[in-house]
């Protein structure tokens, strides 16, 4: 794997749309980033991001996730 050139690079590969999100705080205010949105995140929905991660990496992530939230909304790979 080659290295991101920047961090926005790297959250777009992460595991789940709900997941990829950044923050940055500067002098007086907050950046988002949030490349697929923030509406999978606040509704509790787990949606892969197929760009890096493989179906057994991301059952195994749900699988997790969804014994501790169970009212997760889990979306096939």
């Amino acid at each position: 794997m080659k290295p991101y050139q920047s961090v926005e690079e790297a959250i777009d590969t992460w595991p789940t749309t709900a997941t990829s999100l950044g923050i940055r705080i500067t002098s007086d205010e907050w950046d988002v980033y949030a490349p697929y949105g923030l509406d999978d995140l606040f509704n509790k929905v787990v949606r892969p991001n197929k760009r890096q991660i493989t179906k057994e990496i991301y059952d195994k992530k749900v699988s997790r996730w969804k014994a501790q939230w169970n009212d997760l909304r889990i979306e096939p790979w």
